[in-house]
Parts: C-alpha cells; structure tokens; sequence
C-alpha cells in the first residue's frame, strides 16, 4: 500500500461556484434543486436536475479551466511540474454537452480524447493525458489509475478532472429506462424512487511529496465488474462486499479502522437495498454512513472527483455531512444515515461508486495523525 497526498481540491456544482461556497451550503443543511426540461415522444418533460452555478457567461472550457486552476493553485506545485504532470479526465459524457449548446464548433469532434487535449493545451500541462469513461465509476476509477501510477514512481504529482455537464442525451436516456426520481434525491429512504440527476466539475490533485499543511491522503481502493446485470448491483451485496473488502486489502486496513463511509446511494431502490446489504457483511456493525446527492445529485461520471472535494472541504471545516434527503427508514435496510452533521474529522473514511453496467469503485481516504 501507497498513500498519496490529495494536495489540491476544487469544485463547482449545484452547491456553488466554488468548494467554499458548496461547504457553506451543505453546513447549512441546503439541497435546493430546479428541474430540467427534455424531450419526449410524449412532449416535453420536466424532470429534476441540479444544475451547475456556473459563473455567468461563461463557457464550458471557461468553467473547467478555473476549477483545475483554483485546485492547482491550493497545490502549489513546484515551478515547472506541471509540464510533467499527467492529466486523467473521467466523465460519462466528455463533450456532448458543449455540442448541444453549439460551443467548440456546435458539434462533437475528436474522439475520446478530445477534452483532455484541449484542457492540456489551456493549462499548458505537456505530460501523458488519459480519458477513463466507465458510466459512474469513471472519475473514481480515474482516481485509483493516478494512485497506481504515482505509487509507481512514474510521476510525482497527477491532475484528477471529473467532468459531468448538462446534456439531453443522458438525461432523456435515463428518463426512457425509467431510471429517474420524481422529487428529490432519497439515499436510503423507504420512499426512494430512482436517481434524480446534476452536473458539476471537480479537480483533485495528488502527490507523492510530503507536505505538513495537506494531511488528507488517498491510501488506495480497489474496483471491480458486478456482471449480474448491465442496470444494477447483485441485489444480494455480495459482489459490492466483495468490492468493499478488495479495497480494505490493498489499503492494508481492516474494517474496524473505518470510521465514516460515504455510500454510493444513489435513491434507486435495488442498488441502495445491495449497498446496505454489502455494509452489513462486511462491517458489525456499519459506521456513520452519509450519502452526498441529496446535496449535488447523481452527477455520474463526475462523482468520483466530485464527491471526495465536498468531503474533504467539509473535513476541513471540521465536519461529515448529513444525508440530505433521508427523513423516514427503510426497516428492510437495517440503515439509518446520519440525519445531522457529524463533528469532528474522521481518521480514515471508505467511499463507495457503483455504475451503470456493473462497475463499482472503492476509495480510502485517511488523514495524517496530528
């Protein structure tokens, strides 16, 4: 086991512009929504959505440039390291929201890639870039790559972008498997209809250099593919127990060192009952657990990156999120949330992802000892 040093984190999302406004929000216990308007064969059709507040005016590549920017900055790398730093991209989407809203030619162009080239060109990044997308686990998964590759010694600091923009093709498509919430997002909630959608751009730096003033570290994780079905997790939790103990392996942890989990939970019925199930096999009993999309919504191949800045701005502050959203238990999960924030910071904490198609995610976070 290799723990990196998260050494930068940024965030824009439904929560605000910035990580620091998104903490303030989430302190204050705000989930607001709107909704999304798309078509159907029906008509149009509006569903819930929380969308971006993205500064006014400004474009796609404008907004993802200032949230690598503002977590580059909080990194303060060396002179001359990013030109050797590489740049993983994880998304569901990439760049189909921009060719709706006509920017960069009102088109797609390019191949997966596409993205990644011209962030590189905008921050002047000279080193490898990788694209990851694996449906929801993508920026997770893109996290575990960087960790891989700097606990090899090929690289001393990476750039982590998760990247989930508005777009009408995913959006209608998840509407057409009748996937989607009807209200707000309930992570684990006995009146949990389905996932209620957001968009948002994340940056997480890493690093294999010390440094006293960023204590947050990714010690590892592990991922895996659930093959029972392409929609959903084995509704028995094995395969997701199986995920959550690999994870603990490669950590060189055992499951009495967790002491917060962020589940996945996501609002739909079968994945949050197989997640429960899962924490119950493997821990006696469960820690806290919360779940963040009450808060941001499911903001699919963003979520890794996403969800992991909230977390650690909020550790910052000095506290682990309530479950926005949860207000009445499901006797059938023997799971009850946090229904308040939790003061103090957690030593080490589990954060689960599980993806359409099967695939599923684990990471460890810990903080240095003070």
């Amino acid at each position: 086991m290799t723990a990196v040093r998260i050494a930068g984190v940024a965030l824009m999302s439904a929560r605000g512009a910035t990580l620091a406004e998104a903490v303030t929000q989430v302190h204050a216990g705000s989930s607001e929504h709107g909704q999304m308007t798309i078509p159907t064969v029906e008509g149009a059709c509006a569903i819930p959505y929380y969308a971006m507040a993205r500064p006014p005016g400004s474009s796609t590549g404008a907004a993802l440039a200032q949230v690598c920017r503002d977590a580059l900055t909080e990194a303060a790398l060396p002179a001359g390291a990013l030109n050797e730093t590489p740049l993983f991209i994880g998304s569901s989407s990439l760049h189909i929201a921009e060719a709706e809203r006509g920017e960069h030619l009102g088109r797609l162009t390019g191949d997966l890639n596409e993205l990644a080239r011209r962030l590189k060109t905008t921050l002047g990044i000279g080193a490898a870039d990788y694209t990851i997308s694996t449906a929801c686990t993508s920026s997770a998964h893109a996290l575990l790559a960087a960790h891989a590759l700097l606990a090899a010694g090929t690289c001393s600091h990476t750039l982590v972008v998760g990247i989930e923009l508005a777009n009408v093709a995913t959006a209608a498509g998840f509407h057409a498997m009748q996937l989607l919430g009807t209200g707000v997002a309930r992570p684990f909630d006995r009146r949990r209809d389905g996932l209620v959608l957001g968009e948002a751009v994340a940056a997480v730096v890493l690093s294999r250099t010390p440094d006293a003033a960023s204590p947050w570290r990714l010690e590892g994780g592990a991922n895996r593919i659930d093959t029972r079905s392409v929609a959903g997790s084995d509704p028995g939790g094995d395969a997701t127990a199986g995920l959550l103990r690999r994870a603990l392996a490669h950590a060189g942890l055992t499951a009495s060192e967790i002491m917060i989990v962020k589940a996945h939970a996501a609002g739909s019925p079968g994945t949050d009952a197989a997640e429960a199930a899962a924490l119950h096999s493997v821990f006696a009993p469960p820690p806290p657990v919360t779940s963040l999309k009450g808060y941001l919504g499911h903001l699919l191949g963003a979520s890794g990156c996403a969800e992991l800045a909230l977390l650690v701005g909020c550790w910052r502050a000095g506290f682990t999120p309530a479950t926005a959203g949860f207000t009445a238990a499901d006797a059938a999960l023997r799971l009850v949330p946090l229904e308040q924030p939790l003061a103090g910071v957690p030593r080490r904490a589990l954060l689960n992802f599980l993806g359409f198609g099967g695939g599923q995610a684990a990471l460890i976070v810990s903080r240095d000892a003070v």
